[in-house]
């Protein structure tokens, strides 16, 4: 209880005196990760093949809010996201119908996209970074439909964010960002109860704009 009093009072000169402001925040998102893939293993043998082919660019569109004391800011936003990535399945086991070049499949979530930040302003110029979180609303799976590669949806996950920005005036704000992902595309595909060991992330980055009120 200490300890958050004393945070409390440290913090409070800022929020008496900030400035906030609520407003509308787009961006479009460029997808930047790399692919990689993964041998299945089976009793000794090899199950499936895992190609992880890479995730589309996306757009996100939502509510914007942030605080300026100064040349010191906080920001937040809740966005809403859909991103799809594609994956390529070869199966070595006997009697399957998939074709001997493998199949393509296309995974889609949903999610509410949800990134706060902290920074400085110089002049019209803006620096911030901080966390992200994603809030999965919906989850398409057609691996896990057509293959014994089971697809465990995470309600929640995290990564980081670092964005360079510029002012217009006190109600326009145009943004340069990039993301990078806490969780690898292997943490949601098990085979045989053991992750997929695919490393790659859906990383982004990100131009957009948002507008103050």
């Amino acid at each position: 209880m200490k300890n958050l009093l004393i945070t409390l009072a440290i913090l409070f000169p800022f929020f008496a005196q900030a400035q906030f402001q609520f407003g509308l925040t787009s961006s479009y998102n460029v997808a930047v990760s790399s692919t990689t893939e993964y041998l299945a293993p089976l009793n000794n043998q090899y199950a499936y093949k895992i190609n992880f082919l890479g995730h589309s660019s996306t757009n996100t569109i939502g509510l914007a809010a942030r605080a300026t004391f100064d040349n010191i800011y906080a920001a937040a936003e809740v966005t809403y996201r859909e991103s799809k990535y594609q994956m390529q399945i070869l199966d070595f086991n006997e009697g399957t119908i998939m074709p001997s070049g493998g199949r393509q499949f296309t995974e889609t979530t949903s999610a509410y996209h949800i990134p706060v930040s902290a920074g400085v302003k110089f002049g019209a110029l803006t620096v911030a970074l901080g966390p992200y979180f994603n809030y999965s609303l919906d989850s398409d799976s057609p691996i896990a439909d057509n293959t014994d590669i089971l697809d465990r949806e995470r309600k929640l996950s995290t990564g980081f964010h670092f964005d360079l920005g510029y002012n217009i005036g006190s109600h326009f704000s145009l943004f340069l960002r990039y993301e990078k992902s806490f969780d690898e595309i292997g943490n949601y595909h098990y085979f045989n109860g053991k992750k997929t060991k695919l490393q790659s992330s859906m990383n982004y980055l990100s131009i957009g704009g948002s507008i103050y009120l």
